[in-house]
């Protein structure tokens, strides 16, 4: 099933509600901030935002996306670009586990939203690591806590991400927006089973800080449906009570 990603909508201010939009935008300028160049890979670039934001910046950025009708929208929005930025951007209708790159070698890769939708993300985190340089950088992001949506597969908190992709890559950096954690990364030398043996204490502080405030998030919600729930109730006993003759 398609999951008709709009993130330039969002992006553009064009859909969706303005904290929507300031979080989004702040997750994709986080994104663009981490990578480092030449060569880009964005695996599921959606609409294209990412890669055309980075080939307005010099970068030479590949997107690549399994829906068809994300990479015609991200081409139709390249097209609107100057000449020299998109010479710098070219996109992919593919799924890039099973693509061949051929001798492709990236300095960052992006992943952005992809692995809550996979049954076995070591496939992809195997695929990055083959077609990054050494020492390369991937940049990765996943909704953080529980998201149901039919095509979650499963749940990351900071402990299960980071776990996850201990064997291949470095962690260099965490940071939590909006309902996403988000975290840049080093291809390390050789691909190791050894576990992680202890967190940095300002990457506990972060998470246990961030289930704070979702924790404050849906409480304020919980109050609020309950006094509604109460003035309605009130409504429905006044409409109830007999009228005085």
């Amino acid at each position: 099933m398609a999951n008709h990603d709009q993130i330039n909508e969002v992006y553009y201010g064009r859909i969706f509600d303005t904290a929507t939009q300031r979080a989004n935008r702040e997750r994709i300028h986080w994104i663009c901030a981490q990578t480092a160049g030449p060569k880009i890979l964005d695996i599921g670039c959606s609409q294209g935002i990412v890669p055309i934001l980075l080939g307005r910046t010099g970068f030479e950025v590949t997107g690549i996306d399994v829906e068809s009708d994300a990479i015609e929208y991200a081409v139709k929005e390249l097209q609107q670009e100057e000449d020299e930025v998109a010479e710098k951007v070219r996109f992919i209708h593919a799924n890039a586990l099973t693509y061949d790159f051929g001798a492709d070698q990236y300095n960052t890769v992006i992943a952005t939203e992809i692995i809550e939708h996979l049954i076995q993300p070591r496939l992809l985190y195997e695929k990055i690591y083959e077609v990054l340089i050494p020492n390369g950088r991937v940049i990765i992001t996943t909704p953080f806590g529980i998201m149901d949506y039919h095509d979650h597969k499963r749940t990351y908190c900071l402990s299960s991400l980071l776990k996850e992709i201990n064997p291949y890559f470095i962690i260099r950096k965490v940071h939590f927006i909006g309902s996403w954690i988000c975290l840049a990364a080093e291809r390390r030398k050789k691909i190791t089973q050894r576990r992680l043996s202890t967190l940095d204490y300002s990457m506990v502080e972060q998470a246990e800080n961030k289930f704070i405030n979702i924790e404050r998030y849906w409480m304020d919600i919980s109050r609020a449906c309950s006094e509604k729930n109460r003035q309605l109730m009130a409504k429905i006993e006044l409409l109830e009570k007999p009228k005085a003759d």
